[in-house]
């Protein structure tokens, strides 16, 4: 297990095991979505990274175990890498284009959020190519709700096409479930680009 955390968490990360609790997750929640990054993309990251060192395991946000510490710093860390830009691209289309890739390489466990500033009825276009079954996609929606909490959620489908319902930031999320590091290219495409048109909304106070 020592080597595990020291190979996994950062040294400010592991200098904290056994003192998270919840509030430290709230904090990381409101500086993440600061960014227009919801909790569920940092748990999707967090996620991925946890069940690539304890295959079945499942941990407790709320109680306060060792393996739920691990969690945590796994949390943390990946915290700090969106508010870095390590793990977070923003994707804006230059005027004419209407499509862009972004080419990238994932360890096991790892992930990368892309977030992009759109326009409800826009027609939004996914292309991920990547080596069979070794990532899973999400796409949140702006504003998540209980009646449409997300368009894609952990889906090993590599496309998918639809009008946007809603305006504001999106997120693309991609993790890796592959046991050997891999490259992949994400493409996104829309029916139109409005140049200046698009305001930047309000960073969210909270954003699920």
């Amino acid at each position: 297990m020592l080597n595990v955390i020291e190979a996994n968490l950062s040294t400010t990360a592991r200098e904290r095991l056994g003192r998270y609790n919840p509030a430290d997750l709230d904090r990381w929640k409101r500086q993440v979505n600061q960014l227009y990054v919801s909790s569920r993309a940092l748990y999707d990251l967090a996620d991925a990274k946890f069940e690539r060192l304890f295959p079945g395991r499942t941990t407790d946000i709320f109680v306060e175990a060792p393996i739920d510490q691990i969690w945590f710093g796994l949390a943390y860390d990946r915290t700090r890498a969106l508010e870095s830009g390590d793990r977070l691209t923003q994707i804006q289309f230059e005027s004419g284009a209407y499509s862009q890739q972004n080419q990238g390489s994932l360890d096991p466990g790892e992930g990368q959020v892309y977030i992009l500033n759109l326009s409800v009825a826009q027609l939004l276009r996914l292309n991920l190519q990547v080596p069979a079954d070794s990532a899973l996609i999400s796409l949140y929606v702006p504003s998540p709700s209980d009646d449409l909490p997300y368009l894609l959620s952990d889906s090993p489908d590599t496309t998918w096409s639809g009008e946007l319902p809603q305006d504001g930031y999106y997120e693309v999320v991609v993790v890796s479930r592959a046991s050997q590091p891999f490259s992949y290219q994400l493409t996104t495409a829309v029916d139109q680009v409005k140049d200046g048109s698009i305001s930047r909304p309000a960073a969210p106070e909270a954003k699920d």
